[in-house]
């Protein structure tokens, strides 16, 4: 099977699980058997250009582009499969593509100029409820009413161009295809395949060791991570380590200080696969409803059980699966974390249990086989 593979990489400034996500499953196609173009554009590479801040807003206000379909036609594939096309790579060439599309869709870019459904501290879908321009009045992207305006204008337009128009929406977490399926403003086909992690599943280490370690949370130091709000209210008589870096980092450091918390900086995956197994569990307090957070994965994969804040979708995922427990203010925070305390090792078989039954790569590989199959029935039919 022929396969091109279509992502616009983020800034290496601002690290982005999704780009990890879109190699691991280049790779992963490739060893499959399967012939892989990956045909990309990199922040880092754009910025070279004195041009392409305007070059950028306008390829987003109207979807111009005709950049992939040269590359398309000589490869001929037998599926495209688009993951992120913002801000590098248009859309309006999806207008004239004959062929089978899959779009895997990994934030709410489509109905929000911000991409998260998040603003001020709170939830926010005034722009899918009431009108894209509350973007644009509020700033949503990079604080600017400039900056937010390309958007903004082009959000009903990319989602006909690229939701209604893909054969299929790659949707990675009930939670979010929910959330889309609600606030998208076309219709578009949805079908469910999770990422996968690093191989299967380990068993965790002796509890004693994790327990001296005490808890870990990781992620961007960004309002929506919740990572500040979870710092200052943080239990006393429980050990915690935060990871990560981002625009709230000082406040971060400064409320850690004060309550005996350790702060590391951002490290590699490779680094963080390596010390996860030696904390009792993962605490995921994010504010927003989330997609599909790959360090919730990388967690379970070693055992660790998750907490996570009732208002993003990992604190249902915890529940169902046995795997964590859920809260919603500091007193259920602290009641959680005893209880996966004093019953470790059954979460911690829940999760590694979770994980093998829906992270694998063999079943991604599976189930995204299948998908291209019938897709390519359905455009022979």
């Amino acid at each position: 099977m022929k396969i091109a593979i279509l992502h616009s990489f983020y800034s290496t400034r601002q690290p982005s699980g999704e780009n990890n996500v879109v190699l691991d499953q280049v790779e992963a196609l490739k060893a499959a058997g399967h012939a892989v173009l990956l045909i990309s554009k990199s922040t880092d590479d754009q910025e070279q250009n004195k041009l392409n801040s305007l070059e950028s807003a306008l390829r987003v206000a109207t979807g111009r582009d005709q950049y992939p379909t040269a590359l398309l036609k000589e490869f001929r594939p037998d599926i495209v499969h688009i993951h992120n096309l913002f801000p590098n790579i248009g859309t309006s060439w999806l207008r004239d593509w004959d062929g089978p599309v899959v779009v895997s869709v990994h934030n709410y870019r489509a109905v929000c100029s911000k991409g998260i459904l998040y603003r001020d501290s709170q939830i926010c879908t005034d722009c899918p409820t009431k009108g894209n321009h509350h973007a644009i009045k509020n700033s949503c992207y990079r604080g600017s009413r400039l900056a937010t305006i390309p958007l903004a204008l082009s959000r009903n337009q990319y989602q006909k161009d690229v939701l209604q128009r893909a054969d299929a929406v790659v949707m990675t977490s009930e939670g979010s295809e929910s959330v889309l399926q609600q606030f998208a403003n076309v219709k578009f086909r949805s079908v469910l395949i999770p990422n996968f992690g690093a191989g299967p599943s380990t068993d965790p280490l002796n509890p004693e060791v994790r327990v001296s370690n005490g808890w870990v949370a990781l992620g961007r130091m960004s309002p929506e991570k919740g990572l500040l709000e979870l710092v200052e209210s943080w239990p006393a008589g429980h050990k915690l380590t935060v990871i990560g870096n981002g625009p709230q980092d000082q406040r971060i450091r400064r409320a850690a200080e004060a309550k005996g918390i350790s702060v590391l900086s951002e490290v590699s995956r490779d680094q963080l696969r390596e010390m996860l197994p030696t904390f009792i569990g993962l605490v995921f307090p994010s504010r927003w409803f989330e997609v599909a957070p790959q360090v919730v994965v990388e967690a379970m994969r070693v055992g660790l059980p998750v907490v996570a804040d009732s208002a993003n979708g990992v604190s249902l995922l915890s529940k169902t699966s046995g795997a964590g427990e859920s809260y919603s203010n500091e007193i259920e925070l602290t009641h959680a974390l005893v209880h996966v305390h004093e019953k470790l090792l059954d979460y911690s078989y829940a999760a590694t249990k979770y994980y093998d039954e829906n992270w694998l790569q063999e079943k991604w590989l599976a189930k995204t086989e299948d998908l291209y199959s019938s897709l390519m029935r359905e455009w022979q039919s």
